[in-house]
């Protein structure tokens, strides 16, 4: 058996249920402020002992992910959602075969992004505060560019139909 505990709560789960050398880190992701699932994020297993890097989007409706893991040691997870501040969770260890959940909650924290203004001048002075703005704009393009190449090399498109009818009379009144 295997014992996770993270915060307030653990999760048990048989080593039998694992192929040997497979781990698997699955979980919720939860919009702190208002309690519901949050949709759409890029939720990445970051190594902290250095390693590749898992990244899987989570599911509309409950927020769910499941990872399949090639790293083993210290790990923690990234969640990013464009427009706000990235999500991390708790450190924990993954050990060769293990199974994990990890329950995120994400606090609403909106990434503000300002006018960025370029003007042209004979001297080259150096503005620490422009740089920082202009990095925003460039991770918020990170983002979006790394959920639309996931997305891309996984085929994995969600989308929503609805479909309106409505019977009308000549005159365009419903019927």
């Amino acid at each position: 058996m295997i014992l996770a505990g993270f915060g307030s709560w653990a999760v048990v789960v048989p080593a039998a249920t694992v192929p040997a050398h497979a781990q698997v880190v699955h979980g919720h992701l939860v919009d702190t402020t208002a309690g519901v699932a949050v949709a759409g994020a890029m939720v990445t297993l970051v190594s902290l002992e250095g390693g590749g890097e898992e990244s899987v989007i989570t599911r509309s409706g409950d927020g769910f992910f499941v990872l399949g893991a090639s790293a083993v040691g210290y790990c923690r997870l990234r969640a990013d959602r464009i427009g706000y501040a990235p999500t991390y969770s708790n450190v924990f260890w993954l050990a060769s075969g293990d199974t994990v959940m990890v329950n995120m909650e994400a606090s609403i924290e909106p990434v503000s992004l300002v006018g960025i203004e370029a003007q042209g001048e004979r001297r080259c002075r150096v503005r620490p505060e422009e740089g920082l703005a202009v990095n925003q704009v460039w991770e918020e393009a990170r983002k979006a560019l790394a959920a639309a190449v996931w997305t891309q090399e996984h085929g994995s498109y969600e989308y929503e139909i609805l479909r309106i009818t409505r019977d009308m009379d000549p005159r365009g009144r419903k019927v």
